[in-house]
């Protein structure tokens, strides 16, 4: 009986710990002067245009349960960062290769509530001058199979359209993000289709990974107690 009881007690402490919040994918060390779009688009998207993207991010054996996901940006039109921004569109698509495929919609992902707040991160010169910030969707519960995927969190402005300035990482550990808008001309690709960035695109998440094989133990544990009450 004790036995069982010691398992029963090691099951939980395992399980309490399997609940907190880990980093699953972490590509929030910031590098360059410029965002992203610019250094994928010829001269930068005409200003009020959309631009949407996404990065690569690996999802290892067992999967994920994802809790929260970050990204960073460096403008959104004038909208004020503190207070304006609230919501997001939240795009997850499976990656089957080097670009989404073409059905893959952006704009019609899911919003989802955010919070932003001030980088500490020195932008220097450029689009850095209006401060870089960390826009947040947090409170999610996201289970997302083994397997490559595109992930993005594109911020809403004040009156509904998506503007996304999306800082590049210098934790490049996959594909270049890929970028979709609906916007063409100016040295743009067409519109809604998807191109090639030059950098990583900033992004961290943050959730549950696959239960460990001492969290199975933990369970086996705890199974064992109530066989033999």
């Amino acid at each position: 009986m004790k036995t069982a009881a010691a398992l029963a007690l090691a099951g939980s402490l395992v399980l309490t710990t399997a609940a907190t919040a880990d980093v699953l994918w972490d590509q929030s060390a910031l590098s360059g002067t410029t965002s992203s779009v610019p250094n994928t688009i010829s001269g930068g998207p005409p200003f009020g245009s959309t631009v949407y993207a996404v990065s690569d991010v690996v999802v290892p054996a067992g999967g994920w349960t994802i809790t929260s996901i970050s990204t960073f940006f460096s403008r959104l039109g004038f909208a004020d960062w503190s207070t304006d921004v609230t919501t997001a569109r939240l795009n997850i698509f499976s990656r089957t290769g080097s670009l989404p495929a073409g059905g893959d919609n952006p704009g019609a992902g899911t919003v989802v509530s955010i919070f932003c707040t001030p980088s500490t991160f020195d932008a220097g010169p450029g689009f850095g001058e209006q401060g870089v910030w960390v826009a947040t969707a947090s409170g999610l519960n996201i289970t997302l199979a083994p397997g490559d995927y595109w992930i993005g969190l594109t911020p809403v402005a004040p009156g509904g359209f998506d503007l996304e300035y999306n800082w590049p990482s210098s934790a490049v550990v996959g594909l270049p993000s890929a970028m979709r808008s609906p916007f063409s001309g100016f040295g743009m690709p067409p519109a809604n289709t998807w191109s090639d960035s030059t950098v990583e695109g900033s992004i961290l998440i943050q959730g549950v990974p696959a239960p460990s094989a001492a969290a199975a133990l933990g369970l086996a544990g705890l199974a064992a107690c109530r066989r033999r009450r």
